[in-house]
């Protein structure tokens, strides 16, 4: 799906950002989103960890209906080790950003810019929190808006969550002042 004028102007908005790196899902709209947001400034890199979810059978639908077409599925009763049907498990989901954050790590970077969808990135975040994967709606994610996440000697701290600005980024920055330091 295209970004529409609206999300083009979104991330245009953000697009002054400042990090060594911005990392996306390969999708077309989370890497057009990255190329508006970089301006060619900032390296991109596409990364099939940040997929979203694998909603199998009800992929084909926009993840606004799934709520009400499938109520019974979407978000109110799956466990975190039950997958949808042809589909992925949080765990899977968890396993697939948990691999991908490790990787961060190994190149100690200072700051990056993720962009990703709403289940990936909520997953990310109850990583990160160790919050259980079973605690429902904890993050939901605005359109056009960043969160800011700060993680210095493995504590993590949330600076700000579904932040509209002019001058920021998307989605969620990673800063580790512990791997300057080091």
């Amino acid at each position: 799906e295209f970004l529409s004028q609206k999300g083009i102007s979104e991330m245009e908005r953000l697009s002054n950002i400042d990090c060594e790196r911005i990392f996306c899902s390969p999708l077309e709209r989370a890497a057009k989103s990255a190329e508006i947001i970089s301006r060619g400034r900032i390296p991109i890199e596409k990364d099939e960890r940040l997929l979203e979810i694998d909603f199998g059978m009800y992929s084909k639908n926009d993840v606004r209906e799934l709520t009400t077409i499938f109520p019974d599925k979407y978000r109110s009763t799956i466990t975190p080790n039950e997958s949808f049907p042809q589909g992925e498990s949080l765990c899977e989901l968890a396993e697939r950003i948990k691999q991908f954050h490790a990787s961060l790590l190994e190149k100690k970077y200072s700051s990056v810019c993720i962009i990703s969808h709403q289940w990936a990135l909520s997953t990310y975040l109850k990583i990160l929190l160790q919050i259980p994967l079973s605690e429902k709606n904890v993050f939901i994610f605005e359109h056009g808006t960043y969160t800011a996440v700060e993680i210095i000697n493995e504590r993590v701290t949330i600076i700000g969550h579904n932040i509209r600005a002019s001058s920021e980024l998307n989605s969620f920055v990673i800063r580790d002042e512990f791997n300057r330091r080091a």
